[in-house]
């Protein structure tokens, strides 16, 4: 099923906490309220995948400029991630993406993403299968 993209939805300082607030497996983009909202640039888009795969914990700027820009840097990386940052900013809830004088963080449960979901629908229906719990883990997937 194909989710629709409104990139035109305007920010809300509300987070809905039934659906993931990112989304990586597929099309990166965030939710605000129940709309997707795509992020534009592969650049903005690798930073979020690697904010995403540790929600929750501050990553350094150096690692974050390695991540992003694995094979050469631009001739001012920093200058580079706070733009990508910002843009950033623009397509999350008010609030998510925290920084200090360290790193930068979103400010997320795994569950709020939509691999951290996927981690969690996996483990029980590995669980219901280790029970013989065929149709349970056919189920529990199904229903998410």
């Amino acid at each position: 099923m194909a989710v629709p993209i409104d990139i035109a939805h305007p920010r809300t300082n509300h987070l809905t906490t039934d659906l993931p607030v990112v989304g990586i497996l597929g099309v990166v983009a965030t939710r605000i309220d129940s709309d997707l909202v795509a992020v534009p640039g592969a650049r903005a888009q690798a930073l979020l995948v690697a904010l995403a795969l540790a929600p929750g914990r501050m990553r350094s700027a150096q690692a974050l400029i390695d991540e992003v820009w694995p094979d050469e840097p631009p001739r001012s990386p920093k200058n580079a991630l706070q733009t990508h940052i910002s843009r950033l900013r623009s397509v999350l809830p008010a609030g998510v993406l925290e920084s200090n004088r360290g790193g930068y963080q979103l400010a997320l449960d795994s569950d709020d993403t939509d691999l951290g979901r996927a981690r969690v629908l996996t483990r029980a229906a590995e669980g219901r299968l280790a029970s013989s719990q065929w149709q349970d883990a056919l189920d529990g997937v199904l229903d998410a």
